[in-house]
C-alpha cells in the first residue's frame, strides 16, 4: 500500500485491496469490508459501494506515460485517485494526470482478534484464514447448527482453513490471536446457521446476538437501534444468528 507515495508497509487488512478481473475491466475490493471501490464520482468522502465500479489499469493516458513500474486507474475514461487510511477506505476523486501507483502483491497479512475476559467471540472475514492453535480441547472456533435441544445450539468445531465469508464462534482464554490469510484448502462448514457482516451494518431482521446475560453466554434478542428500531447495528466482523434459526434461545451453550 503505497499513501501520498511513500510505501507503508502495511499488513493490516485495512489497507489492502484485492484486484479481480471480469468483462475486460477490474473490481477493485477492500479486503477488511469487502466492499468495492463504486463507479459514481464524487468529492472527497468515502465511495464504497456491494456494487463495483469497473475500472482500467494502464501505462498511458492523455498526453502522459507512467514511470517505469508504475500505473494509472481509470473509470469512465477518467484518472481515479484511491485512498486508504489506517481507519477508512475511501474511493476515487477523478484526480488529475499526476496520480500514478505500484502495486506490490501481499500474500502474508493477519487479522487479530481480541477475545475478552467472557472467553466467548464472534469472527467473520472476508478472506481464508489459518485456524490458531488454542489452549485445551474444549477451545477453538465453531459453526453454529441446530440442537435437539429446546432453546440451544449446537457447536461443531473447526480446524485447518476458515473459509471466507463464514461467521463463526470462537471459545479461547481471554488474549489476542492471529488469524493469518491461507492457501490452503478450506474446511467444510456446511450447515452453518450463523451470519455475519465484514463492516458495520445495519440489520432489519430479528436476530440472536452473542452475549453474556441472565442465563450466561449465549444467544440474546439483538437490541433495536434509535432509528424507528427497525434495526440493530452488527459491528465490522461479528457475526449473528438470524431469528429463523430457532426459538427463544436465551440459554446458555
Amino acid at each position: 500500500v503505497y499513501t501520498n507515495g511513500n510505501f507503508s508497509g502495511t499488513v493490516d487488512t485495512r489497507a489492502l485491496w484485492k484486484f479481480e478481473y471480469r468483462n475486460g475491466a477490474y473490481n477493485i475490493k477492500n479486503v477488511h469490508t469487502g466492499l468495492y471501490i463504486g463507479a459514481t464520482q464524487h468529492g472527497s468522502g468515502v465511495q464504497m459501494s456491494e456494487t463495483p465500479g469497473n475500472y482500467e489499469i494502464v501505462t498511458t493516458t492523455a498526453s502522459e506515460t507512467a514511470e517505469s513500474g508504475k500505473y494509472y486507474i481509470k473509470v469512465n475514461g477518467v484518472n481515479a485517485c484511491l485512498h486508504s487510511t489506517a481507519t477508512t477506505a475511501k474511493g476515487w476523486e477523478g484526480g488529475g494526470l499526476g496520480n500514478q501507483y505500484v502495486f506490490t502483491e501481499v500474500t502474508n497479512f493477519t487479522h487479530t482478534l481480541e477475545v475478552g475476559e467472557s472467553g466467548y467471540a464472534t469472527l467473520m472475514l472476508g478472506f481464508n484464514a489459518e485456524i490458531p492453535d488454542f489452549d485445551g480441547d474444549d477451545n477453538g472456533v465453531f459453526i453454529v447448527t441446530t440442537s435437539a435441544v429446546a432453546g440451544n445450539v449446537h457447536l461443531t468445531k473447526e480446524e485447518g482453513v476458515l473459509p471466507a465469508n463464514t461467521a463463526v464462534i470462537v471459545k479461547a482464554p481471554q488474549g489476542t490471536y492471529e488469524f493469518a490469510y491461507s492457501t490452503g484448502t478450506p474446511a467444510d462448514v456446511n450447515g452453518n446457521l450463523l451470519l455475519g457482516t465484514l463492516y458495520n451494518k445495519n440489520i432489519a431482521d430479528e436476530a440472536y446476538v452473542l452475549n453474556n446475560g441472565a442465563n450466561g453466554i449465549g444467544f440474546y434478542g439483538a437490541i433495536l437501534n434509535k432509528d424507528g428500531n427497525t434495526a440493530f447495528l452488527n459491528n465490522a466482523n461479528k457475526a449473528y444468528l438470524p431469528a429463523t434459526a430457532g426459538a427463544n434461545l436465551t440459554a446458555s451453550f
